[in-house]
């Protein structure tokens, strides 16, 4: 399938450098391919001393045809032996005929030739004479050889002429050392000068003013018809045939990874959806934010509330970048693999074709795969590759190197950027990408201020701010919230002072952040023991089965409830109360299943269906970017006090979902207070500091609520707290 060539003139190509030495640089990918896609014209002077050279202008050849104002000519000459010099010399045969006959036993040789290189050079050689579209010369030098490796490429304003010591034969392609200059017309003093010789020398040779000694004739008719006759077909061969021909040359199936061969990318033109409206309506934000980004040079931050379209947003803005750059290596990091998946699924809404090389199991796997998309791009054979990648493999320093290769415009999408401001990126970030967009609903890392100023040196600042306020109503459904107090057993308070005790004798005050990470390896493990008396509360269960029996459990469907990630105590107790006790239909989520993409599509999809699984039950792995828009009712066993955390799950409840008519969503929390039988003044500033931090959760919450202020809202529900502690 014919396909428009990526660039319109030579000096677009920026990954053409003035020298290079195979076969570790890709003078094929980076020179030959893309020049043949964007010439009008291909002069080539070059030996032709057996079938096998066959294979030198194999490289874009089929490229070329793409470009059907395209012309080339082609000077060209036979090793002719002793006897053919010699019959030459006592006047028995002429110079045109001593070559064509030389010629045409070389082509006859080419026809048995095995090499698939040799086979799809010819068909293209056919498709050209056919059409017209080149001329081929034979050329004979007096007592010499005729051996210049020379190629111009012209876009009819400028020139490109590479030249140098490749034959770019199989073994020049693969394995032989070599070296190759490529000159520009419109580049240093030196470039224009031989650039403009070589020009100039091949028109002496084509026109056979050259000198006594160099001869020139014309191809004759009779070898060019039987080259047209033999290999010529309806369609002009393809790039697609070139690697396949390549692999087969190779002994290679194009789809092994070493040495890779490229399968062109077949994937739907990268467009925006038809119907998708980002400028007005509800989702006019969008606009606004593509707008910032690219107002900041295109690198920045953009805050957006969960549910407000993040994912569609960063896909907009990359389909807008490529039409200026007009080729495009995208790179979506994202933390988790269902997350990965979720962003390839929107990629191919799009248009796109995503590469997935989280989803390989060795790492030399994964890195063939991006290989494959960054050298698509080199070759001109697509002009846009979309790697989806989890965060780990983005901070790899082997796959940094393979995108490294592409010089290109090279944009990085990285999803809940907020989770890169640590130093396994930050202290050896990619320095590949020229474009940078930062999504997170909140960017800001808590207690962190050190990573979060270097997530803003690299990404560059947040440009643009759309908070879970401005959603709700919007893109975005309201939602009552429901406070419930879970008060701590004797046993759970008593041990809850017991570790506070042991804390102050290490020297930790009630003012340190306990999700603040501290040096002391053993007041960690402290400050993780008391925060889980807190999130793994007996009093929660319990308060959990008389909430749900409260309502109608034949209704019971797009439910999630979130169960502390300190220990599985908690998960399993919950998952045995709503399977066993309540008969409900239960999935718990945890790494686990996360761990294996398609089981964990099949359970999302199970729930969004509504007639399977009516409760998913999660520990952690849900709070960030997972899109389950379905879920209307969300219980809050255990939360950190993390304000990253509150603000994803409170915008996983709030999406909007046309599929079920979602018109508002109901969020149930569980704080937990001191005992009510125990007086208050015998806790001191300890439990005044556990409560502030419930309490603050529990205000953020309650403030875009739209019960706040009802008789069974949050604020009630507080205040007798707040007299009672404070």
């Amino acid at each position: 399938m014919n396909r428009a060539p990526v660039q319109t003139s030579l000096k677009e190509l920026p990954s053409a450098q003035p020298i290079y030495v195979l076969p570790e640089d890709d003078l094929v990918g980076e020179v030959l391919i893309p020049c043949l896609g964007s010439a009008t014209s291909y002069d080539c002077l070059t030996a032709f001393f057996h079938s096998n050279a066959l294979k030198e202008l194999a490289p874009g050849l089929a490229e070329f045809l793409s470009r059907p104002i395209g012309r080339m000519r082609l000077a060209i000459s036979p090793l002719l032996s002793h006897d053919d010099h010699e019959a030459i010399k006592k006047g028995a045969l002429e110079e045109p005929t001593v070559l064509a006959k030389r010629l045409s036993e070389l082509y006859g040789s080419a026809k048995v030739d095995q090499s698939s290189l040799v086979k799809h050079t010819l068909e293209c050689l056919a498709f050209l004479i056919s059409t017209h579209r080149i001329e081929i010369k034979m050329v004979l030098v007096k007592d010499g050889l005729f051996h210049p490796k020379i190629r111009i490429f012209s876009d009819g304003e400028n020139q490109i002429v590479v030249h140098g010591s490749n034959n770019l034969t199989q073994a020049g392609l693969i394995s032989n050392y070599e070296q190759v200059t490529v000159s520009k017309s419109w580049g240093e003093a030196d470039q224009r000068v031989i650039t403009g010789r070589l020009v100039k020398e091949f028109d002496a040779v084509w026109q056979g003013k050259k000198s006594e000694r160099l001869l020139v004739f014309n191809l004759p008719e009779a070898l060019k018809q039987q080259i047209v006759r033999e290999y010529s077909s309806a369609n002009p061969p393809s790039p697609e045939d070139f690697w396949e021909a390549l692999a087969q040359d190779r002994g290679m199936d194009v789809t092994e990874t070493r040495p890779r061969v490229v399968r062109p990318s077949r994937a739907k033109t990268f467009e925006i959806p038809d119907g998708l409206n980002y400028e007005r309506g509800d989702f006019e934000h969008q606009g606004r934010a593509i707008a910032a980004w690219e107002n900041s040079g295109r690198q920045g931050i953009l805050e957006m509330a969960t549910g407000s379209g993040k994912t569609v947003t960063a896909l907009i803005a990359a389909h807008r970048l490529l039409q200026e750059t007009r080729s495009l290596l995208m790179v979506v990091a994202a933390p988790y693999l269902p997350l990965v998946a979720q962003w390839a699924k929107e990629a191919e809404r799009f248009g796109l074709t995503p590469v997935l090389p989280g989803g390989e199991t060795r790492k030399a796997e994964k890195l063939a795969r991006v290989q494959a998309a960054v050298r698509n791009l080199r070759l001109g054979i697509s002009k846009v590759e979309c790697l989806v990648a989890t965060h780990d493999l983005l901070c790899d320093t082997v796959f940094q190197a393979e995108i490294a290769k592409y010089k290109g415009p090279a944009l990085l999408i990285a999803d809940e950027v907020h989770n890169l401001g640590t130093p396994g990126f930050i202290n050896a970030p990619p320095d590949g990408f020229g474009y940078r967009l930062g999504l997170s609903a909140t960017p800001i890392r808590q207690y962190d201020q050190q990573g979060t100023d270097d997530l803003l040196q690299y990404f560059g600042d947040i440009v643009f701010r759309f908070t879970l306020e401005d959603a709700i109503g919007r893109c975005l459904v309201p939602y009552s919230y429901y406070l419930h107090p879970v008060e701590l057993t004797p046993d759970e308070i008593d041990e809850w002072m017991e570790l506070t005790a042991r804390l102050r004798k290490l020297g930790w005050k009630a003012s340190d952040n306990e999700d603040d990470k501290k040096p002391d390896v053993e007041i960690q493990k402290l400050l993780n023991r008391r925060r889980r008396i807190l999130e793994q509360a007996s009093g929660k269960v319990a308060l959990l089965a008389q909430l749900v029996r409260d309502g109608d459990l034949q209704q019971v469907r797009h439910t999630l409830v979130y169960v502390s990630d300190k220990g599985r105590e908690q998960l399993t107790a919950v998952n045995r109360l709503l399977m066993n006790t309540l008969k409900l239909r239960v999935h718990q989520v945890t790494q686990e299943e996360t761990g294996e993409p398609n089981l964990t599509q099949e359970l999302l999809d199970s729930f969004a269906a509504g007639d399977g699984i009516q409760v998913l039950t999660a520990m952690r792995v849900l709070d960030e970017g997972v899109d389950i828009p379905e879920v209307d009712t969300a219980y809050i066993l255990a939360s950190t006090t993390v304000e990253r955390q509150w603000v994803q799950r409170r915008g996983r409840v709030l999406r909007k979902c046309a599929r079920t008519n979602k018109e508002c969503a109901t969020i149930h929390d569980f704080l937990v207070i001191p005992p009510s039988d125990v007086d208050p003044d015998t806790f001191g500033p300890d439990v005044v500091k556990l409560l502030k931090g419930e309490l603050t959760r529990a205000m953020a919450f309650a403030q875009t609520s739209r019960n706040a202020a009802s008789p069974n809202g949050a604020l009630a529900t507080v205040r007798p707290i707040i007299a009672r502690y404070f």
